[in-house]
């Protein structure tokens, strides 16, 4: 599931409506409450429209996306779907193949377009240690220790390789 966040919208409509923004806002935490980055996803709106200047991607009307808004949901979108292609690519591979290399290969590429996607980061560590490179092991490692994945099954791995407890307790 990919959950599109809601828009904001401009301040001539926030000083019509005063706290529409922060409204705007909290309805889009309500929406980011249920990312789970494995089966649940989040496309942030908020991050790219600037409410001083919202007819980059919105209509005059303050409110719908313009033709270049538009195109930013379907980037947005095509990096996950991407992301997702790249990972089944590799894990593919792997189990048929026990290609390592090659799979490990798409799971860089799946990391490159969505990073916070559990299944491809798993599939990274898992490879990145079966492949013996230390350096990006550690790399992945910190890259989960700072980021909003909190998985179980991620974080239990992430213990094993380290043999540290505190180092994804972090919340």
């Amino acid at each position: 599931l990919i959950v599109i966040g809601i828009c904001p919208t401009s301040r001539k409509m926030e000083n019509r409506y005063q706290g529409l923004l922060n409204q705007i806002t909290n309805y889009n935490q309500v929406l980011k409450s249920g990312v789970d980055y494995q089966q649940v996803f989040f496309v942030d709106m908020e991050k790219h429209i600037n409410p001083d200047d919202p007819h980059v991607y919105l209509l005059p009307d303050d409110h719908h996306l313009n033709r270049r808004g538009n195109e930013l949901v379907k980037n947005e979108l095509l990096q996950l779907i991407q992301a997702f292609v790249e990972n089944e690519k590799g894990a593919k591979l792997y189990n048929q193949t026990s290609d390592a290399e090659k799979a490990y290969e798409h799971f860089v590429r799946s990391f490159q377009k969505y990073p916070d996607y559990v299944d491809n980061l798993y599939n990274l560590l898992y490879t990145s240690c079966l492949l013996g490179r230390k350096d990006q092991v550690l790399r992945y490692v910190k890259y989960v220790v700072h980021s909003p994945v909190r998985h179980p099954q991620l974080i239990h791995l992430i213990k094993y390789i380290t043999g540290n407890e505190s180092v994804v307790t972090k919340s």
